[in-house]
């Protein structure tokens, strides 16, 4: 038995370094100044980006009156300068694709007792129904912190992502990949184009009981730590799937009701049916989202004047 148990050891151990050997080999072989184990490997992403630049530039010692979760809908449509204006301190930390489950080890690891007030957690029904690994593997490779890239793949039960964060620790220390230069303020990626493009998803709605069961763990989560959520839902001109809200509602409806967390639905807002705020069938220009935060400002302290406190 003693025999078996070892010659099991020597393998995993032999397995465990001829991989690392790989990866380390295939990271430092460049091709056009691309290591090569981009080319190889299904899944990989470049470090570097807006999620890199957006993550690199938080202060995570600095107190924040409120923070903001969720999609490429929250991060290009919610817009922290919005409410400094009312005097309050924001960082916006929505990644794109980001589901419940990215948003959960994120508000885990950078929504600390004390530090925050308020979260702010956009929902999408597009979203709602995704995989988390295309933000797993963003979120992975460009992610500040070593110890949440950690968790997004241990989370996630796919070899794509223990590659990935192979990969981020074979980088460490080196310089991005690539840059990107969009304009971030406070992580607010804003959209300046005045261009409207109908775009029209082709997608299915497929019930995933993971995701309510995320957001019940962010709820007790921030619970736990004395932050208040609010949860929100943008606005969108054109909802080609209004079928598909109603389902994620189904889904939510349960998890809200039991916590009584307050959730600002902007969907079919009146205020905001403008061709003009709109850069695609569901993000915001920088008009629209500015129009939009000052609304959901708005709305926040209409329902309750003390909702930051």
């Amino acid at each position: 038995m003693f025999s078996f148990i070892k010659s099991i050891i020597v393998f995993i151990c032999t397995l465990i370094l001829t991989y690392s050997i790989l990866v380390f080999l295939l990271v430092h072989i460049k091709i056009r100044d691309l290591p090569l184990i981009y080319r190889t490997t299904q899944g990989m992403i470049l470090k570097g980006g807006v999620t890199y630049n957006r993550y690199k530039n938080f202060d995570k010692n600095k107190d924040y009156d409120i923070l903001i979760f969720g999609s490429s809908r929250a991060n290009r449509g919610i817009n922290p300068a919005i409410f400094e204006k009312h005097g309050l301190s924001c960082y916006n930390l929505g990644t794109d694709d980001q589901t419940p489950v990215n948003s959960r080890v994120l508000i885990e690891d950078y929504v600390k007792k004390g530090k925050c007030k308020v979260v702010i957690l956009d929902l999408f029904d597009r979203v709602f129904t995704q995989s988390p690994m295309e933000s797993n593997l963003d979120i992975i490779q460009n992610i500040d912190q070593t110890s949440t890239a950690f968790k997004m793949m241990r989370n996630s039960f796919d070899v794509r992502t223990l590659n990935s964060f192979a990969v981020r620790v074979a980088l460490s220390g080196s310089a991005p990949n690539y840059q990107r230069f969009d304009s971030l303020y406070k992580g607010f990626r804003s959209i300046n184009s005045e261009k409207f493009e109908l775009k029209i998803y082709r997608y299915k709605y497929v019930t995933n009981p993971n995701n309510a069961l995320e957001l019940e763990r962010i709820i007790n989560y921030l619970n736990a730590n004395g932050v208040k959520l609010i949860l929100v839902s943008q606005p969108m001109i054109f909802h080609y799937y209004g079928s598909y809200h109603q389902l994620m509602l189904k889904e939510v409806r349960p998890v809200i009701e039991k916590y009584n967390i307050d959730w600002i639905d902007f969907t079919n807002s009146v205020e905001m049916q403008n061709i003009a705020y709109f850069k695609d069938d569901c993000h915001l220009n920088v008009l629209g989202a500015n129009t939009y935060t000052q609304i959901l400002y708005d709305s926040l302290v209409l329902s309750n004047p003390d909702w930051v406190n």
